[in-house]
């Protein structure tokens, strides 16, 4: 959604748009780029890079995201249009690195994330009775067999 302070439109050469607060022939300043396929980019642009906090936005997710010179960094929040909610870091605008993965049924994966799925020694899933799996998983896969801890609910 557009903000009502962005009043000047810049069409690019691939077909996006960036709506801005000053008139500019380039990707620069504070604005939000729409792409072609309908993804929303809220933030501030530096030479045609992604610059600062952004808010993504598509029909499968809000991101809230880091850029530093259009190279996505730092910790995140994914929040997904089923429900369900990543925190942690990420890269392409999908987990990868460290995070918590929240499902809308209420289990949570914690551990490490590579392009989105658990991968890594030690990652975890807490289901909503208290019971955690813990083990080693590679590309969402268990890949060893872990250890099963008996909740208390």
């Amino acid at each position: 959604m557009k903000p009502q302070n962005l009043t000047h439109n810049l069409q690019l050469n691939d077909g996006s748009m960036f709506h801005t607060e000053t008139e500019t022939a380039e990707l620069n300043g504070y604005g939000l780029l729409i792409t072609p396929d309908g993804k929303e980019y809220l933030g501030n642009f530096e030479n045609g890079k992604k610059e600062g906090n952004f808010v993504i936005t598509s029909k499968e997710a809000t991101t809230h995201c880091s850029f530093h010179n259009d190279i996505q960094f730092s910790e995140g929040t994914i929040e997904y249009s089923n429900g369900d909610i990543y925190i942690g870091r990420m890269e392409d605008e999908a987990p990868n690195g460290t995070g918590v993965m929240k499902f809308r049924d209420g289990i949570e994966f914690r551990g490490d994330f590579e392009e989105g799925l658990l991968d890594g020694l030690n990652c975890e899933i807490h289901y909503p009775n208290g019971d955690i799996y813990r083990g080693h998983f590679s590309k969402g896969i268990r890949y060893t067999d872990g250890i099963y801890i008996k909740g208390n609910k």
